[in-house]
């Protein structure tokens, strides 16, 4: 694969959206909203009254309507807004602006049925108005925020991080983290309560402790267990997190579904080579990449990188590796703990690497500190070396009480200061492995808004820390 570099990343490519499986048209006149993150199911876009099948990578515009079904659909905005629709879901797109020099903008969406998980970007932060969901019995309004919104007859609201607003003209309400909220039907007032709203189980998700795993276990001469750690061995069931930057779709993109959906996983030499996710998400297989950086920890939680080259993946549709994939790839916590804290120590990570020229850097420290409960609270620190930099991605976010996690506009900062005169932020998609949640880890993606550069790569912790097993030389 030839890399030539370039000093800013051209814009994405619109094309994919246009012709892709026949999937969106495109028009010079159509302004972009979004993109398509994940798409399962028979779920589609509904743009100038006309049906079409939803593709990851497909643009999102001012006026689209997104239908479910029996699948599922991530969105995520301009300005880093990420909204994760859930089965039965309409959700429209009634009015989308964003002046990215400024990080401001307008985003006014419609809730139709359904529910949602949404984590809030850049519009809405300076400019409380700017942000607005709509639904039959009430809007709510935020106040920089991650929340879930489910209606079936009535609004149930609960807030993970931040502030909303709800209200109509019966009442209005302000929900802070952690609490919930129930507007009965429309014509009455926004209503405290203690009652979680909860979202439909993730696909292929459930069962019992760890179900599908084998534990490889070395023995000595004596019999007694070998102290070496173990690497994964292939099998059902795992969670998976990964990223990667390619020519179907659009720089940084969190493929492969997300980590409550569980993965077919199959290793050689320590490495992961190929996945098979529910029916019909995605597939994927090394192909002629290359496989790298990879290593893991107590038979619970590995890591690597796929550089070069071809996979195959979603639904077995070829694709060329632009730049690389980093992957994080565990056993789920089938149980998670409900109280207590947690400190997790850096075991292993990929090499990070820069989209568009290729450059790699280094992980240089990482850590992350637990507080278990309902929306367990998260904070992570990552340091990293690249082209001449230093990034320090620090900040803290909620999980949804399961043993995933994901984290949108995280605060990043550099040593060069190009963060200090221009926006930089990180993604990130990560989960929980093994038993009492002994292991976490994540995929991410750091965006250097001085640069307009893009960088990705992945990590896993460990509670104990120390111990992971690296690729063989």
């Amino acid at each position: 694969m030839n890399r030539t570099p370039t000093p800013r990343i051209k814009p994405l490519r619109l094309a994919i959206a246009a012709l892709s499986a026949g999937a969106l048209p495109f028009t010079a006149q159509a302004i972009e909203a979004g993109k398509v993150y994940f798409a399962t199911g028979n779920a589609s876009l509904v743009r100038d009254g006309r049906p079409l099948p939803l593709r990851r990578g497909a643009a999102v515009e001012s006026g689209d309507t997104i239908e479910t079904g029996n699948g599922r659909a991530q969105i995520r905005f301009r300005d880093g807004h990420f909204v994760s629709l859930q089965p039965d879901t309409t959700f429209k797109v009634d009015r989308f602006e964003y002046e990215e020099q400024k990080q401001e903008g307008k985003g006014f969406f419609s809730l139709v049925k359904g529910g949602l998980r949404a984590i809030s970007g850049l519009i809405g932060r300076k400019d409380r108005e700017a942000y607005r969901l709509k639904t039959p019995v009430a809007t709510i309004g935020i106040r920089g925020t991650e929340y879930l919104v489910k209606l079936n007859g009535g609004l149930y609201v609960n807030v993970g991080d931040g502030s909303i607003w709800i209200k109509n003209e019966a009442g209005e309400l302000v929900l802070l983290a952690g609490q919930s909220a129930v507007v009965p039907g429309e014509g009455q007032p926004p209503q405290q309560t203690d009652n979680k709203p909860v979202l439909p189980p993730e696909q292929g998700g459930g069962g019992g402790e760890e179900e599908g795993f084998s534990s490889p276990e070395n023995v000595t001469g004596e019999g007694k267990p070998d102290i070496i750690p173990q690497g994964l061995t292939s099998g059902s069931r795992y969670a998976l997190a990964n990223v990667w930057a390619d020519t179907c779709c659009f720089e940084g993109t969190f493929a492969g579904g997300s980590p409550s959906q569980p993965v077919n996983a199959t290793f050689s030499g320590g490495a992961l080579v190929a996945w098979t996710g529910p029916s019909p998400v995605t597939v994927g297989a090394i192909g002629n990449a290359t496989a790298t950086d990879f290593g893991s920890d107590a038979g619970t939680i590995g890591w690597g990188r796929w550089t070069g080259g071809t996979l195959s993946v979603v639904n077995g549709i070829a694709d060329t590796l632009d730049d690389d994939m980093h992957y994080v790839i565990g056993i789920p916590t089938a149980t998670m703990p409900t109280s207590g804290t947690a400190s997790y120590s850096l075991v292993g990570a990929t090499s990070p690497t820069r989209v568009g020229d290729g450059l790699t850097g280094t992980v240089n420290s990482g850590s992350m500190n637990v507080a278990f409960g309902a929306m367990p609270s998260i904070s992570t620190t990552l340091n990293l070396s690249l082209g001449g930099n230093s990034y320090t991605l620090n900040d803290s976010f909620s999980g949804p009480g399961d043993h995933t996690f994901s984290g949108f506009g995280l605060n990043v900062s550099d040593t060069m200061g190009n963060c200090a005169s221009a926006s930089c932020n990180a993604s990130l998609e990560g989960f929980f492995a093994g038993q009492n949640a002994s292991h976490a880890g994540y995929s991410y993606e750091i965006y250097d808004g001085f640069n307009n550069s893009r960088i990705m790569g992945a990590a896993a912790f460990s509670q104990g820390g120390g111990g992971g097993r690296g690729n063989p030389p």
